[in-house]
């Protein structure tokens, strides 16, 4: 039978195949110290080698035969031991390996080149495991250990720029090894802080006619020379200006051996001897370019550099050879039989450039938060007597706020930290030459506290309003203003993703423009859902790329594209009757999602792609009081499919598409002002993002530029910046999304790098940096509107296929915004405080007000917002409301049969209750539940159950006093 090669191992018990005679070798590899598994060793039997496991197991298969097996490790001795292994046969073979004594490799990284100031640098050591070593920022120590008995090169990459990567190699033996290293800077670049560019030699721009001082030419066939006239009137292509050098093979005929001789130039104790020109040069391969260079005054020469055929642009030559010369001289050298040739030169540079050390010292520090003490990073620190020397802070090896900078200002000088929403502090610093200063600052801010974070309060129903109270205080070292405002509540997240099953279908998708009509037939809900996804009454028409807002409990939808073509209709849902109405239409066909949403109680809609495929700059804002539409301030730059948010005032546009998708401008509309300003572009190309205001900042994920994403980043208005968030666990774009509950939520899109549409959702968690999965959609579609709600109106399985009318919503995620709380009022909603001042805070809970119709927990928030860095939680509130004495509760579940013995709870049903003297409709929730509490006086009732596709029910019931009544039914399918 066929024998396999011998010996190959697997790690964790898995061991190769083998066709013929074999037998098995396993056991484990620990240290025999401490006992412990050695994750990651290596096992070798007869020239085969396997990767022990986790639990420093190892299997490998062998043909019979007697072996020598060797493990080793990083920091260990290894051990060989001598085995046999019969056919058939298993051999336990453990192995402890003793740790190798350490001992440790320390020094200092300073600047190689002349300053000698102390670098901040990562050490990495070839073969050593493990992330890098970083020498001390401030003065440049570092420290490691080396096990002994081997020999070690280390890698000094200085974390300033315009240093080269030092190497160092030391062997460790019997004791610890001091070794500093000095890094040098590219002297090419010259681009490390204190250094600058120094030439000495000669420089010629030939912008005179004559042959320049100092400068020989020769002829040496007599056919025409270098000229400094231009004798042929051609253009100067060489990329300088003015005149230029140029032996031109088009003024004569005949054979050409024409050189041009710098002057001599000293470079004695010079390292870095170069020429610099700017050259054009055009012929066949018979004429030679040639650049020469002479030590001995001209007797002999060395070619530097050669071309034939065409030449062009700055050129650099370095001539290592004269070096250390006391008499240098370059020669130009245009030689062969030119015909319609030439060859310019202008602008030379002949001498040493050398990258030194100018006059000046480092400054380095931490910028830190006064109140917290943290580090700041993305801290402006600039130079008061010098404002063009500057610095940001940002991270150094988990060090937030390190900042260094280069100071040509020696002695007693300040230097100002400054952020946004912090007070601009100052430090002076005796800055000394050739060395590094520390000088740290730390930025004063307001800070707000709260006494608590959430109030309850339980009234009655037909009782009085009640009243808590919240201390305010400022405990920051400057002056804080403080904003507050409601928001509305809702139900708590669901802990436990359900809803329908996981949809991936392989589609066609496009992020751009649809031109023309969808063909096909767009997909329909033959059997409507009874997961957590509801189902609610079909759009008036097939939409997609609709602009969808929520505002006084209705759901609003504008625009969009229906299939045939754009629109500009405005579509409104009342959840309670649960029917669309047409509104005005605004004046501009649009698609692509415009940016939208409702400040104020008018929407605000701006972008998408007009008729004529451009995006519309004009700004549409419709009022749902009077039912029309007003134009406000034109955006100076629009785009399609871009990330929309609405925070506080106003409206930010972010990102999209033009023909092309994948933008980072974002747009921004002071609706208090109509006035539009740019933010800080986003981090990076991106269009079809999902994007929501939480707790004063925005939150975006996802998206599409030039390929899809998981990315996501917050933006912090105070500071105008973007920082990563945690990436998405899928890569999503064009998803129905929305900020509610104090979480971003994404749900369906286009993912698996744009292949296919999925249903699958998930929620992203500020406070801790996570998402979590959301329920399945009841569909997998793409490009629909959404809102607070949690509401996806239309969409479309593909860039062919025509959209949807169908909507749903995910109910329990309505919280989100600043809203009007009919029922909370607050006694102040603005007021500034000073360092150590407080304000009480009274917040008042009204039973009676007319949206308080039912006993239970009605919630909110109070939002605080402050001109301060940090972001506060909003207060919870909660109002218990208890029922009058004479009411009493009906509940009970719906149900669905389909026919075939399977009973599932049946969301969505109405639920009809009729009494004497008043009649209610209420809605099963995502479980089949339904509850009402109403006068006892109001019996007997009558109950009517229905959902459409299924046979109707009615029961009769009759409340007490307290009590509950609980009425369950199932609804047969027709």
């Amino acid at each position: 039978g066929y024998d396999g090669p011998t010996g190959l191992g697997t790690p964790n018990g898995l061991g190769a195949f083998r066709a013929g005679p074999h037998g098995t070798v396993s056991g484990s590899v620990t240290n025999a110290s401490t006992g412990a598994a050695i994750s990651g060793a290596s096992v070798n039997i007869g020239g085969s080698t396997a990767t022990v496991g986790a639990d420093g197991s190892y299997t490998m298969s062998v043909q019979p035969g007697d072996y020598q097996v060797t493990a080793a490790a990083y920091g260990f001795d290894p051990k060989t031991v001598s085995i046999s292994v019969a056919d058939g046969g298993t051999v336990t073979t453990d192995l402890a390996l003793t740790p190798l004594a350490t001992h440790t490799v320390s020094g200092k990284v300073t600047d190689g080149s002349g300053h000698g100031w102390p670098l901040y640098a990562k050490i990495t050591v070839d073969g050593v495991p493990g992330g890098p070593v970083y020498s001390d920022p401030f003065t440049g120590k570092y420290s490691l250990s080396l096990p002994t008995g081997s020999d070690y090169t280390l890698h000094a990459t200085p974390q300033l720029p315009g240093y080269t990567v030092l190497d160092s190699t030391v062997k460790v033996a019997d004791k610890d090894i001091r070794r500093n290293l000095k890094p040098v800077v590219d002297q090419k670049a010259c681009a490390a802080p204190g250094y600058a560019i120094t030439k000495t030699g000669v420089s010629e721009t030939f912008d005179t006619t004559t042959t320049p001082a100092g400068w020989t030419t020769t002829d040496a066939t007599g056919n025409g020379g270098w000229a400094f006239d231009n004798p042929g009137h051609q253009t100067n292509y060489t990329g300088g200006t003015g005149n230029f050098a140029i032996a031109d093979g088009t003024t004569g005929t005949g054979a050409r051996d024409t050189s041009m001789v710098s002057p001599s130039v000293d470079l004695s104790n010079k390292d870095h001897p170069t020429v610099t020109f700017d050259t054009y040069r055009v012929g066949g391969s018979s004429q030679v370019a040639d650049i020469d260079v002479s030590t001995d005054g001209g007797s002999t020469w060395t070619n530097a550099w050669r071309k034939t055929g065409y030449a062009g642009g700055h050129q650099e030559v370095d001539l290592p050879g004269a070096a250390n010369h006391a008499d240098v001289r370059v020669r130009f050298r245009y030689t062969g039989n030119t015909a319609y040739s030439y060859w310019q030169v202008d602008d030379v540079f002949f001498g040493d450039i050398s990258c030194l050390p100018v006059h000046g010292g480092l400054v380095a520090g931490r910028v830190t938060d006064a109140n917290t003490g943290d580090g700041l990073d993305s801290v402006s620190v600039v130079s008061k007597d010098k404002p063009a020397e500057t610095a940001t802070t940002a991270d150094a090896a988990g060090v937030p706020g390190y900042y260094w900078m280069f100071s040509s200002l020696t002695g007693s000088h300040t230097f100002t930290g400054t952020k946004a929403s912090y007070h601009t502090e100052s430090a002076t610093v005796a800055v000394a030459p050739d060395a590094l200063t520390p000088a740290d600052i730390a930025l004063t801010a307001g800070q707000i506290a709260l006494s608590k974070q959430s109030v309850r309060k339980t009234v009655s129903l037909d009782g009085a309003p009640a009243t808590a109270a919240v201390t305010v205080t400022n405990t920051g070292g400057r002056p804080a203003t403080v904003r507050l405002g409601e928001q509305s509540g809702g139900f708590s997240m669901q802990s436990t993703p359900s809803g329908a099953p996981k949809q991936l279908v392989k589609t066609d998708v496009s992020p751009l423009r649809h031109n023309g009509a969808a063909t096909g037939t767009a997909p329909q809900d033959d059997a409507p859902s009874a997961d957590a996804w509801t189902p609610i009454a079909n759009a008036p028409t097939t939409l997609q790329d609709n602009a969808v807002s929520v505002n006084g409990g209705k759901l609003y939808s504008a625009y969009g594209f229906t299939g045939s073509g754009d629109i500009k209709n405005m579509y409104i849902y009342d959840p309670a009757g649960g029917t669309w109405t047409q509104g005005a239409s605004a004046s501009d066909n649009r698609s692509g999602d415009p940016a939208h949403g409702f400040i104020g109680g008018k929407f605000y809609a701006v972008g998408g792609w007009a008729d004529n495929g451009t995006p519309d700059t004009k700004l549409e804002i419709y009022d749902p009081s009077s039912d029309t539409w007003s134009t406000g301030a034109t955006a100076p730059k629009a785009f399609a499919g871009a990330g929309s948010v609405v925070l506080g005032s106003k409206l930010y546009s972010i990102g999209g598409c033009t023909s092309e998708c994948g933008q980072r401008t974002v747009m921004v509309y002071d609706s208090a002002s109509d006035t539009w300003s740019q933010a800080a572009d986003y981090p990076e190309a991106i269009s079809w993002e999902s994007c929501g205001a939480i707790a004063g900042k925005i939150y975006c994920a996802g998206g599409i530029g030039s390929a899809s994403t998981r990315h996501g980043y917050v933006y912090d208005p105070n500071a105008d910046t973007w920082s990563p968030i945690a990436d998405l666990p899928l890569d999503l774009w064009g998803s129905a999304y929305a900020a509610a509950n104090g979480r971003l939520l994404v749900s369906s899109g286009v993912a698996d790098n744009s292949s296919a549409v999925s249903n699958q959702g998930f929620a992203y968690d500020p406070d801790d940096n996570t998402w979590t999965p959301l329920p399945n959609a009841n569909e997998a579609v793409y490009r629909s509107g959404s809102a607070l709600g949690f509401y996806r109106i239309g969409g479309s399985v593909s860039s062919s296929s025509p959209p949807v009318a169908t909507g749903s919503v995910l109910a329990g995620y309505d919280q989100g915004g600043d809203t009007d709380v009919t029922w909370l009022s607050l006694n102040r909603t603005t007021f500034t405080l000073a360092p150590g001042a407080s304000r009480k805070l009274k917040i008042t809970v009204d039973p009676t007000d007319p949206a308080v119709a039912q006993p239970g927990d009605y919630t909110a928030a109070v939002s605080v917002g402050t001109d301060t860095p940090y972001s506060i939680a909003p207060i919870g509130v909660t109002m218990h409301a208890t029922p009058p004495s004479t009411w009493g509760k009906i509940t009970g579940t719906v149900s669905a049969d389909d026919g075939h013995g399977t009973v599932t709870p049946l969301s969505g049903a109405s639920v009809e209750i009729d009494g004497w003297s008043a009649g209610y409709l209420v809605k099963t929730d995502s479980n089949g539940h339904f509850a009402l509490w109403m006068d006892s006086r109001n019996s007997p009732l009558t109950v009517i159950f229905a959902r459409d596709g299924y046979h109707p029910q009615v029961k009769t019931a009759t409340i007490k006093e307290g009590k509950t009544v609980t009425v369950d039914v199932t609804l047969l399918r027709l």
